[in-house]
């Protein structure tokens, strides 16, 4: 209980960290480089983040779950650390040539491409994150020290060069160093502590690697788009000055996900398989009551944050993003419903060998929400597709409880069969 305590707290500074970077510079930047430049790094920002989850490729789960399992067997896990870090570098060098080749589709000013390529290095950081592996040994809190000061510099830069809207690139560019810097002196530190070193042939098991971990991919990558699509379709269909609105109260409602929901759910997913595949039954029921007591605090703290939030936007933020507060409002939805979405899908399902499953059904539920999604944009702009994002939310929330309450008993056979 103490390491889980030491883990979750570690992810919380972490996210902190992570999410309080944009989050202290948003009052700033939204008075120093305008709605529409904002509205562009916003974009960039979900482009490039897809092609984030597409290097990540799900290791955060289907990797970071071989951990704990291979820990007696230093070989095998000095081979797991380092396929799945080469194969996060095969997968950057293929996300940077299609990157090029669809930048290279539109038609971009100067200020636009260097946007653009300058939110990739946030995809190049994430790409070279070792994570995965620090989450599964339970020991996150080694590179949590290193991560404050790195960031705390990169935060002193964006005020100190930040000054016009031409200056925008630098905000996507300073957040994806102060990512890199992390990543590569934590993989360093990971390779000396375990002694771990590159195998030249190691690149061989690469296309296993990805096979095996397909599913969590797709599910990884479904997950981000139902959280970003809304960006997309607004600028589509409106303007980057909308497109800014809308991802100012995205943002600011994200910070429940960060500072409360996200430390909780990462660091309790080891545990959550060791659980189920030791005792299904009795590692579900343990699910089942973790979800009510972080879905109490979790209404609480949106709560409290919402009024929080309202009291204080006037004094910080330009007057063009005023109705971003309305937004909130409703955006605050999406992380209740995502947590109960979550605990069925990933923490008890994933775990239980069922990704297949879970990636076929999201697909599902999601194609009928994106429908939704892009009505209620088009019509409502901004405001719709934070209606159409909660109902997309809803969707799946209430999909799954379904597929779960339907299939328990089956579900539960299969896995008590694997055990055996």
């Amino acid at each position: 209980m103490k390491i889980l305590a030491k883990n979750i707290g570690a992810n919380l500074v972490l996210q902190i960290l992570t999410f309080a970077f944009p989050l202290l510079t948003l009052p700033y930047l939204t008075q120093v480089i305008g709605g529409e430049a904002f509205g562009l790094v916003s974009y960039y920002g979900v482009v490039a983040g897809c092609f984030s989850i597409f290097v990540s490729f799900g290791f955060d789960h289907s990797a970071t779950r071989q951990v704990p399992k291979l820990a007696n067997d230093p070989i095998k896990l000095e081979r797991l650390f380092v396929q799945t870090q080469l194969a996060k570098c095969a997968l950057i060098f293929g996300s940077a040539v299609v990157y090029f080749f669809w930048l290279s589709t539109r038609p971009l000013d100067s200020q636009a491409w260097s946007i653009a390529w300058a939110s990739f290095i946030v995809t190049l950081g994430v790409g070279l994150m070792p994570n995965w592996f620090l989450q599964g040994k339970m020991r996150l809190g080694s590179i949590v020290w290193l991560t404050v000061w790195i960031r705390a510099s990169a935060l002193i830069l964006v005020f100190y060069f930040i000054n016009t809207p031409q200056d925008a690139w630098l905000f996507p560019f300073i957040t994806g160093m102060s990512i890199i810097g992390p990543s590569l002196l934590g993989t360093w530190g990971i390779m000396r502590q375990y002694q771990f070193s590159w195998k030249p042939n190691a690149w061989r098991s690469i296309p296993n690697l990805l096979s095996n971990g397909r599913w969590m991919f797709g599910i990884s990558l479904l997950l981000f788009l139902n959280q970003s699509i809304s960006v997309l379709l607004i600028e589509h269909w409106y303007s980057f000055q909308e497109v800014g609105v809308y991802s100012l109260g995205w943002r600011l409602m994200n910070v429940v996900m960060a500072f409360f929901l996200g430390p909780i759910l990462t660091s309790i997913f080891p545990i959550s398989a060791e659980r189920l595949l030791a005792q299904p039954v009795k590692g579900i029921q343990e699910i089942q009551s973790k979800t009510w007591l972080i879905l109490g605090l979790l209404l609480a703290v949106s709560l409290g944050y919402f009024l929080l939030v309202q009291t204080f936007f006037d004094w910080i933020f330009p007057v063009e993003f005023l109705s971003s507060v309305r937004l909130i409002g409703v955006l605050l939805c999406v992380p209740i419903l995502g947590l109960v979405t979550h605990m069925i899908s990933i923490q008890i399902l994933v775990n239980l060998g069922k990704e297949r499953v879970v990636f076929y059904r999201m697909v599902i539920y999601s194609c009928i929400g994106w429908a939704g999604l892009s009505l209620s944009t088009y019509w409502l702009g901004a405001f719709g597709a934070a209606l159409g994002s909660v109902a997309l939310e809803c969707i799946l929330c209430f999909g799954f409880i379904h597929l779960f309450s339907r299939h328990k008993k089956r579900i539960l056979a299969e896995s008590a069969e694997g055990t055996e």
